[in-house]
């Protein structure tokens, strides 16, 4: 199983490049802007949602619909949503979930 990860990670940078992914304003996305990129699509993803009536859990509070059709309970203990808008989002914290 080992030998396996370690020939994924070695094939992800070639592939990444393959991709051509890239930021908004052309720059091409490389991991270490990962973290940035993914926040931000976050944030835009959970004030859409709450504009459009859709559940954002409180922080420490369990997904309305239990998640994963009632399968999975998952605890918002990383997303803070006040009035609409994201006042914080702890990624390492989601990472680590």
């Amino acid at each position: 199983m080992q030998s396996a990860s370690a020939a994924l990670a070695a094939a992800y940078p070639a592939y990444r490049r393959v991709l051509r992914l890239t930021l908004k304003d052309g720059t091409p996305l490389d991991s270490g802007q990962d973290g940035g990129a993914i926040v931000a699509l976050v944030r835009k993803e959970a004030e859409a949602r709450h504009g459009k009536g859709g559940a954002v859990p409180a922080s420490g509070g369990v997904r309305p619909d239990g998640g994963q059709g009632g399968a999975v309970r998952l605890r918002n203990d990383w997303l803070t949503v006040e009035g609409g808008k994201v006042k914080n989002i702890d990624y390492e914290n989601n990472l680590s979930s």
